[in-house]
C-alpha cells in the first residue's frame, strides 16, 4: 500500500504541473476555437487531478489504521505475459531525438519542425523482441523512426526501456495514432505465443493552429512544381507501356507499303522505232517513164 501512496503522491505532483502549463497556455490562447478545447481539457485534467487527491486521502487514513499481515508462500510459475507500457510526448524542432523524452502539452503552427517522442518500457513478464513502430496516419515506416534509447537488435529485458523518435512537419488536422508490435521470447530466444499488449500512459495534448493565409509565392512554385513532377511521370508511364509495341505500327507501314506496290500495274514496253525504207525501192515502185 506504500508504494500505491507513492505511486499517487507522483501522479498528483506531474498532473498538477500538466494543469498549469494548460492554464498558461488558456491566458495565452486567442482563437475561440483553440480556447474551447483548452478549457475542455483543463477542466478534465483538473477533476483527475482531485480524484487522485482522493485517493490519496483514502489511502493514507487506510495506512494509518491498517494492520500488516505477511503470508509466506512459494510462488508457482507465473504466467509470462507480454506488456509495453508507452508514454507519447513532443517537442518544437529537429535534432535527431536528442530533446526526447519532450512535453505532454505542445501546440505549434502548421507547417512548424515537431519531433514525436516515444517511450516503450517493458512492464510485462517476458523478453520482447522485433520491436517497431509505424504511424499510418503520418505514413510513417518502422525505418522513419530513430532509436534515441536502447538497442531495437538486442530483446528488451522486462523493466527496460527503449525511447523512439520521429520526426514530422506539423499538419492539420492532428494525426497522431502510433502502432506498436514486438515478439515475446523465451529464454533461449524462442517465439512465445503470447499476444503483445500496449499500455499508453498520461495522452499527449498536442494541438496544431491551422494555417488560414492565403498561398504565397513559394507556395504556388511548390504547387506547380508538384503538378509538373506528377505529369512527368504520367508521361514516363505511358512511354513505358507504349515502347513495346512501338513495332506494331512499323510493321502494319510496310505491309501497306508492299501491297500498294504490288497493285501498280507496269506499263508496257516501247516498240522500237520504224526503220527508214532505202531511196532505190521507192524509185522501182515509181516506175521507169517512156521514151
Amino acid at each position: 500500500m506504500t508504494d500505491r501512496v507513492v505511486d499517487i503522491e507522483s501522479r498528483i505532483i506531474t498532473a498538477a504541473a500538466s494543469v498549469e502549463r494548460l492554464r498558461t497556455f488558456l491566458e495565452a490562447a486567442t482563437d475561440l476555437e483553440g480556447v474551447a478545447t483548452l478549457e475542455q481539457e483543463l477542466l478534465r485534467r483538473e477533476t483527475d487531478l482531485e480524484l487522485l487527491r482522493g485517493q490519496l486521502r483514502t489511502l493514507e487514513d487506510a495506512v494509518s489504521l491498517a494492520t500488516i499481515v505477511i503470508v509466506l508462500s512459494e510462488a508457482e510459475n507465473p504466467r509470462p505475459t507480454a506488456v509495453i507500457e508507452m508514454v507519447e510526448t513532443a517537442y518544437f524542432g529537429h535534432d535527431g531525438g536528442l530533446g526526447c523524452p519532450g512535453a505532454d502539452d505542445v501546440v505549434v503552427d502548421e507547417g512548424d519542425p515537431v519531433t514525436l517522442c516515444y517511450e516503450l518500457t517493458n512492464t510485462g513478464r517476458t523478453r520482447l523482441t522485433e520491436i517497431a513502430m509505424r504511424n499510418r496516419q503520418l505514413g510513417a515506416r518502422p525505418a522513419d523512426f530513430i532509436v534515441v534509447t536502447g538497442d531495437a537488435t538486442v530483446p528488451l529485458e522486462p523493466d527496460e526501456r527503449m525511447i523512439l523518435a520521429l520526426e514530422i512537419e506539423a499538419d492539420y488536422p492532428v494525426r497522431t495514432e502510433p502502432t506498436v508490435v514486438g515478439t515475446a521470447v523465451g529464454v533461449n530466444d524462442q517465439a512465445l505465443r503470447i499476444e503483445l499488449q500496449v499500455v499508453e500512459g498520461e495522452e499527449l495534448l498536442y494541438m496544431v493552429e491551422e494555417d488560414t493565409s492565403l498561398p504565397g509565392f513559394g507556395d504556388a512554385l511548390s504547387g506547380a512544381w508538384e503538378t509538373l513532377q506528377g505529369l512527368f511521370g504520367l508521361i514516363v508511364v505511358l512511354a513505358g507501356v507504349a515502347i513495346p509495341f512501338l513495332w506494331v505500327p512499323l510493321a502494319l507501314a510496310a505491309i501497306w507499303y508492299w501491297r500498294r506496290r504490288k497493285q501498280t500495274p507496269s506499263s508496257p514496253p516501247k516498240s522500237p522505232p520504224a526503220e527508214p525504207q532505202p531511196a532505190e525501192a521507192e524509185d522501182a515502185g515509181a516506175g521507169i517513164p517512156g521514151d
